[in-house]
């Protein structure tokens, strides 16, 4: 801080420069107490912070006004990477904050939508990768999309996900609906290996989920969700995140509303630490790997084509 009020910078526009009583001000209203702390230097003078930088020790000649601005930036690179990584600095764009904190878009939901399964051929030229294919149990004609393996492959393994499995009878009769199940999907020219009926809001059934995708997935491959939209593939990757170690720090946006994930969402697998990959981290192969999450294909056919974004609430399971 200076005690002059204005300056002129270098391409000739003026810009303010706070006072010493007004950059104190300032500071004070700062409502966050580690950014109050790191613009008042109040932990300046604290030696247990590791990443606090002591200059002077390595260079006698640096002064102490330099070593205090080194320090200063030690700290506040230190708190800054400490917050990120706590995910409280997380940015997102307008409408995913519309979308978190109001469940609406600002603009008609039928834009954002993809309605076309040919958007998911290019799994088809991937040569290493586990599907998983979600679908929901209360409209599986619906939610199935025809003929997928057309699209995404026939050699690729797929795991067949059913989601929300909470609202399903609790007398139902899982081997009799996996015998269904086989013999409704014969016609999506899928190499189905298992099927499994979950409930990604209420966390059932996936860690079952989990073990078989690491049971099944080789070295080194990458994971892709893939269904109709609303099927809960962006909720069953924050599933698998829960049960994951450190995963729940993280998540990925999921709603009510049709075509929130717009494009190819990507999760790194060391995030599905005791989930996806073991409890000593990812193997070499797989650091490079990643859980995505693709867009929703939309069906035109369905009903929810005709509800407004308020009425989906009342509409969907």
């Amino acid at each position: 801080p200076v005690e002059h009020s204005s300056d002129v910078g270098s391409n000739g526009s003026s810009k303010k420069v706070l006072s010493e009583d007004e950059y104190k001000l300032a500071v004070s209203n700062i409502e966050d107490p580690e950014l109050r702390a790191i613009f008042s230097g109040e932990s300046l003078s604290g030696a247990a912070d590791p990443n606090i930088v002591s200059g002077s020790e390595s260079d006698p000649a640096i002064s102490t006004e330099s070593a205090n601005a080194a320090s200063f930036d030690a700290l506040v690179a230190a708190r800054l990477r400490r917050r990120a990584e706590q995910g409280r600095d997380r940015i997102v764009c307008q409408r995913c904050h519309t979308l978190k904190h109001y469940s609406r878009v600002d603009r008609p939901w039928k834009e954002d939508t993809v309605s076309d399964p040919r958007s998911l051929t290019f799994l088809r030229y991937r040569t290493n990768l586990v599907a998983v294919v979600v679908c929901d149990l209360f409209d599986i004609p619906g939610s199935l999309i025809p003929h997928l393996g057309e699209f995404i492959g026939e050699r690729h393994p797929v795991i067949l996900v059913a989601n929300k499995a909470d609202l399903l009878p609790k007398d139902y009769h899982e081997e009799r609906l996996k015998m269904w199940f086989k013999r409704f999907t014969k016609d999506l020219d899928l190499n189905i290996q298992s099927i499994h009926f979950v409930s990604a809001l209420k966390n059932l059934g996936t860690r079952e989920l989990a073990a078989d995708i690491t049971e099944r997935r080789r070295a080194g491959q990458d994971i892709y969700m893939v269904g109709r939209a609303n099927v809960g593939k962006s909720e069953l990757i924050n599933a698998l995140l829960r049960i994951s170690i450190g995963g729940s720090k993280h998540r990925v946006l999921a709603s009510h509303i049709p075509g929130t994930t717009m494009g190819l969402a990507a999760v790194p697998l060391r995030h599905f630490v005791k989930a996806l990959v073991p409890a000593e981290g990812p193997r070499p192969q797989d650091r490079q790997a990643s859980l995505y999450d693709t867009p929703g294909v939309f069906s035109s056919k369905s009903i929810t084509s005709h509800l407004t974004s308020e009425e989906l609430k009342s509409a969907i399971c």
